[in-house]
């Protein structure tokens, strides 16, 4: 699979780019999405099944704030502690590096 896809939510620009089984999703702000989700169980629901999915299909997907990785879904994510915390397996929160 690889290809790219740019497409606009709700005024906000969302590149999509695939190459084999990585699935990167370039975002400016990834918690307007988790905000449009409702209620946190309603996003944690979501996430937790897409990250299953992913997973199954041997997929990982990557979102990234300008250009940066901000969380990983899917194959290669290991599950760490806000995972095991939010009860989500398969998700890897990335750390930012801080701008000095």
């Amino acid at each position: 699979m690889s290809g790219a896809l740019l497409i606009n939510v709700d005024g906000q620009d969302i590149a999509v780019c695939a190459s084999g089984s990585d699935i990167v999703v370039e975002v400016r702000d990834p918690r307007r999405f988790l905000r449009q989700a409702g209620s946190p169980m309603r996003g944690r629901r979501i996430v937790r099944a897409v990250a299953s999915r992913l997973r199954e299909l041997g997929l990982t997907l990557t979102v990234s704030r300008n250009g940066s990785p901000v969380l990983m879904l899917g194959a290669q994510a290991r599950t760490t502690l806000l995972g095991r915390l939010i009860g989500v397996k398969n998700l890897t929160l990335l750390a930012r590096k801080r701008p000095k």
